[in-house]
């Protein structure tokens, strides 16, 4: 009786023992609650981040963590404890290419056990092959200017960013233009044609340009004094009697013919008269 009574004693005592433990420790069967996993590609940086609620981390933890690269191990690392009661991050360096399949496997000191997996994502991105849109609005093609200073304005724009708008004159220097989308710039025009072009260019070296065709005309298209005719002489052939006017030699003859046609006539006449006086 005694010795029944020894083991129940004994078996009771054993599983209050146990229970504190299990309480003490917090123990309940379980895995993490949750994981996650980063991958720094540029680096080689793998991140793992563990929510793994307990009472006693020395106790009940985290104990090994297991990489694997296209299901091949490439880590495993073992733990005599985790770094809190609940929530905590362990990084590694693992080399990955992108599209590589990561692998995390979490085990529990007591029991369970969480996985997380990860494809390697890619960092490059896309080429750029789009130039920018660039346009001069004023001033407008084939305008004709007396000044030969001259603001020039328009607009610029990329998909991604237009690192610098220049403008040149007649194949010259460029200067950078002011502003961004819309930019102006100042520049100085030469006597007769000019070809003002205008490049803008993107972050990725992507350029275009655009160009108008301008005058300057420093006479502002006023006559000059050379081209002005003179009051004293007219090529018309009305005939004036006015001051300035002068008599062609066509002038002093005609006057002379009429005369000696007069003098014939009037001649006739008395030799007429001078026969039926005879007759």
């Amino acid at each position: 009786m005694r010795t029944i009574r020894g083991i129940i004693t004994f078996t009771m005592t054993a599983l209050l023992i146990i229970g504190s433990m299990l309480i003490f420790t917090g123990v309940s069967a379980h895995g993490p609650q949750s994981m996650s996993i980063a991958y720094d590609l540029e680096n080689g940086n793998l991140t793992v981040n563990i929510s793994h609620i307990v009472v006693n981390p020395t106790l009940h933890y985290i104990e090994k963590v297991d990489v694997d690269i296209n299901d091949i191990n490439v880590l495993s690392q073992d733990y005599p404890s985790q770094p809190s009661n609940d929530a905590f991050s362990y990084y590694y360096d693992v080399a990955a290419n992108p599209g590589d399949v990561i692998n995390v496997t979490a085990t529990c000191s007591v029991g369970g056990s969480a996985k997380e997996t990860l494809k390697v994502p890619s960092d490059t991105p896309e080429e750029d092959s789009t130039p920018p849109d660039v346009k001069i609005s004023a001033p407008s093609e084939g305008a004709v200017l007396t000044s030969n200073s001259l603001e020039v304005r328009g607009s610029a724009t990329d998909n991604v960013e237009v690192s610098l708008v220049e403008a040149q004159v007649n194949g010259g220097i460029w200067h950078t233009c002011d502003g961004l989308p819309f930019w102006t710039v100042d520049v100085t025009l030469q006597e007769g044609a000019n070809v003002i072009e205008v490049r803008a260019t993107d972050s990725t070296g992507n350029w275009a340009v655009d160009y108008v065709n301008v005058t300057y005309d420093n006479d502002g298209g006023q006559q000059s004094d050379d081209d002005e005719p003179d009051p004293g002489n007219s090529d018309d052939d009305s005939d004036s009697d006015g001051p300035g006017a002068t008599e062609t030699d066509s002038d002093r003859k005609v006057p002379g013919f009429t005369s000696v046609i007069i003098a014939s006539g009037l001649g006739i006449v008395v030799i007429i008269a001078v026969l039926r006086r005879r007759i």
